[in-house]
């Protein structure tokens, strides 16, 4: 009986910690610490969680980068402008008072 309870507290905790570090890392990430990593101790499916995890968060990293860079180096702005063209076509009406939107000024109603 008693190493039934101690093996279900040793299961218990072999999922539980893994677990708790991936939120922590999620809630540091989510804090605006880009470059969280989780430890991968196994192969199993919490293992491929956390790499997959680590993965995500370099991804996010490199996305980030690549963004910065393009705003940068003007290319935002181009998109901006080639877009700019077209739009009062593409204005959408705001749902308080009815008047159009587009490149993030007032339009013509």
């Amino acid at each position: 009986m008693i190493l039934a309870i101690l093996l279900s507290g040793w299961a218990a905790a072999r999922v539980t910690r893994p677990v708790e570090q991936l939120a922590r890392a999620a809630r540091e990430v989510a804090d605006g610490n880009w470059n969280t990593q989780v430890t991968v101790q196994s192969t199993d499916e919490l293992g491929e969680l956390a790499a997959s995890f680590n993965r995500m968060d370099s991804r996010v990293i490199g996305t980030k980068r690549a963004l910065s860079a393009d705003r940068t180096s003007g290319r935002v702005a181009r998109v901006g402008a080639a877009f700019g063209s077209r739009a009062e076509e593409s204005a959408l009406p705001s749902p308080i008072d009815g008047r159009k939107f587009a490149a993030g000024t007032a339009a013509k109603s």
